[in-house]
């Protein structure tokens, strides 16, 4: 079972008393990590997938720097003590509503290159793994199907 951390909402609890819930729900997954949270699953066996926000994707896609500085910021201070086990790059942008969503389609595929770059030279383990979370492929009868799944064979 896995959790989708979200974070929006008041009176959520601290990320400590939230990973004691999800430890107590037998989670063995956990989405949407900040760095609280990442720092308060060190050393549980909770694997852990963090996310680059859709709005990152176009500027990593053309700067190594970012992509280097994204990996050094959000993976490098806590990993491998938290079982990072996927860094996941965007949510739903194959919705197309608007140009800037073309724009990061674009754009995703070179900033899955720049990040897989980043995460060769900064962390001495290989098994973190890149993936495209929920992608929503729109349908002509406005119903959207949503997968979960690598797209590695495409970079």
């Amino acid at each position: 079972m896995g959790i989708n951390y979200g974070q929006l909402g008041n009176n959520l609890p601290s990320p400590s008393r939230s990973i004691e819930l999800i430890k107590s729900l037998k989670a063995g997954r956990v989405k949407h990590a900040n760095p609280d949270i990442l720092k308060a699953l060190e050393g549980t066996n909770i694997q852990v997938s963090i996310m680059v926000p859709n709005q990152l994707i176009s500027n990593i896609s053309s700067s190594q720097s970012l992509a280097n500085e994204w990996v050094r910021t959000n993976v490098v201070p806590f990993y491998p003590k938290t079982l990072i086990h996927y860094l996941l790059v965007g949510n739903k942008i194959f919705s197309f509503s608007s140009d800037q969503d073309w724009q990061t389609w674009y754009d995703l595929i070179q900033a899955m290159r720049q990040l897989k770059y980043s995460l060769k030279i900064h962390t001495s383990e290989t098994k973190l793994g890149l993936q495209l979370p929920w992608v929503s492929f729109n349908r002509p009868s406005h119903r959207q199907t949503e997968c979960f799944g690598p797209i590695s064979p495409y970079w």
